[in-house]
């Protein structure tokens, strides 16, 4: 399958892909020696996100297929639903090589895996049964941590939903719960003042416990006009 894309384009595409390849495959492989290491979690689901994201601006399915199906493995890791095992690492290498592949296009616009391929959709399937297969482990994790992934359009309405849902998990002995803005794209006057309200005050810290992180430039730097502080591993910016 051939596509049609200018030089500039192709260059941009590729040189986000590799910078991001990287990212999964030291990461992975740094997993593969500590299952645990959490702080890892975060930039590769982000790593495969902007995978996702550039590969649907070329047009290629079949990589943001795969692309999705990493990243929400990660988020899943990331949230404590799944539990990390050296056996979910090797599924995620193999996704990823074959991301890589799914990814390559050549100066002719030529692709070697298209949307349906029996290789995407096997790729696709053992992640899946590998976090299946991994959800019970995530229930002997003793550090429970709720992360809200914000939507595109984030409303207060959205916001003040998440609150029971934030009280619950801190009721079952849970640490801070998290907002994960990366997603957002526009947000109202209304979930600006409940984000506001619930970290800058103290009683709402005390009730609510929340942190956000993983906003673009322009939000994060509205977010900190009102008052709201990001957590520290996020950098503005962020895709």
């Amino acid at each position: 399958m051939a596509m049609n894309l200018d030089a500039a384009m192709l260059e941009m595409f590729r040189s986000e892909v590799e910078t991001h390849m990287a990212a999964l495959s030291e990461g992975l492989l740094a997993l593969e020696k500590q299952p645990r290491r959490s702080e890892l979690f975060e930039p590769m689901m982000r790593a495969a996100h902007s995978i996702k994201g550039a590969a649907k601006i070329v047009g290629l399915p079949a990589a943001v297929q795969v692309a999705h199906a990493i990243e929400d493995c990660f988020v899943a890791v990331r949230e404590n639903r799944v539990a990390m095992s050296s056996g979910l690492v090797d599924v995620l290498l193999a996704g990823v090589d074959l991301l890589g592949r799914a990814a390559d296009v050549d100066d002719a616009g030529q692709v070697s895996l298209a949307e349906g391929d029996p290789q995407i959709l096997q790729a696709v399937s053992r992640i899946a049964t590998a976090m299946r297969e991994n959800a019970a482990g995530a229930q002997d994790n003793q550090i429970q941590q709720l992360t809200l992934r914000a939507p595109a359009q984030l409303t207060g309405s959205w916001a003040a939903s998440q609150r029971d849902r934030i009280v619950a998990a801190l009721a079952a002995g849970g640490t801070p719960a998290q907002f994960d803005l990366s997603d957002v794209e526009t947000i109202d006057a209304a979930a600006i003042g409940f984000l506001a309200l619930a970290s800058g005050s103290t009683q709402a810290r005390e009730s609510t416990k929340f942190t956000t992180f993983g906003a673009r430039r322009e939000l994060a730097q509205l977010l900190r006009a009102a008052g709201l502080s990001l957590a520290p591993h996020s950098a503005p910016g962020g895709a």
